[in-house]
């Protein structure tokens, strides 16, 4: 059936421009835009009385950068909510942290996922299918990162409340820079880390102009890898995440990671 409460909306990375559209009557939509490569996603209106969301990722449209009309269809489908996980997200002084510096995120085994920025409260509240996800908290707040937290079941119609989750004092870093092998630096890689043996931990950054990033995060041992900010990039990074371990305690730690992609020419796409 035709969703008719849908925002849809377009990211073009490199000229740093969005372009937004709603659904008619019909289900349809339609985004002006100009030439590149463009990240498109739909969302609902109203996102705590929907009875849909959006779990997968943007899909890409990519145009000439020229006077040429062209013209790209993007379906999109959405799928059916019937519960609700809500919560807070707090600093340990009991203070909210920025918006959008915090996305927590609920994965199934599956792979698929919901969730939601926290707001300029530390509020957060995704509608999302009845099941059991692994929670995620993606922070981007210097000096915190995320703690270990159980999954999450949510039964249809119940509206669960994690109550407030405090992120924990991230005392240890993982710095580096990412390149291409000639040593040109890379400006537009996300950078993200985990660690394996707790599910629910993540630490995510970008590199800056000058191809450098730098992540806090807590003792233990981290995966970290990077990928293309844009699915459209000239890059990839076809290796294993590297590793580091820290000391479990208070004790301020540093370690260097540097990262070398490789240049990609060819696409392959299906459908």
């Amino acid at each position: 059936s035709a969703v008719t409460d849908a925002n849809v909306d377009a990211w073009q990375e490199a000229a740093k421009k969005s372009a937004h559209g709603e659904t008619d009557a019909f289900g349809n939509y339609t985004l002006m835009v100009t030439g590149g490569s463009w990240d498109v996603w739909v969302s609902p209106k109203n996102p705590s009385t929907a009875n849909w969301n959006y779990n997968q990722p943007s899909k890409t449209a990519i145009f000439a950068a020229d006077t040429t009309v062209q013209e790209q269809i993007l379906n999109f489908t959405v799928a059916t909510v019937d519960a609700t996980v809500k919560g807070r997200v707090l600093k340990a002084d009991g203070t909210a942290p920025a918006p959008n510096t915090v996305f927590v995120d609920f994965r199934s085994s599956g792979g698929t996922g919901f969730g939601a920025s926290v707001d300029s409260t530390g509020l957060f509240e995704v509608r999302l299918a009845a099941g059991t996800y692994n929670v995620f908290i993606n922070v981007e707040v210097p000096g915190f990162s995320a703690p270990d937290l159980a999954s999450v079941t949510v039964a249809k119609g119940e509206i669960k409340d994690l109550g407030t989750i405090t992120l924990v004092s991230a005392n240890k870093t993982i710095k580096g820079k990412v390149t291409f092998a000639d040593g040109t630096l890379v400006a537009d890689a996300s950078v993200d880390a985990w660690q394996p043996e707790k599910p629910g931990s993540g630490a995510h950054t970008e590199t800056d102009p000058t191809g450098n990033y730098r992540l806090t995060v807590t003792g233990g041992t981290w995966e970290v890898s990077v990928n293309p900010k844009s699915p459209t990039a000239d890059w990839n990074y076809g290796q294993q995440p590297q590793s580091v371990i820290f000391a479990t305690d208070a004790t301020a730690q540093e370690k260097i990671l540097n990262f070398t992609v490789t240049r990609a020419d060819v696409r392959v796409k299906g459908r």
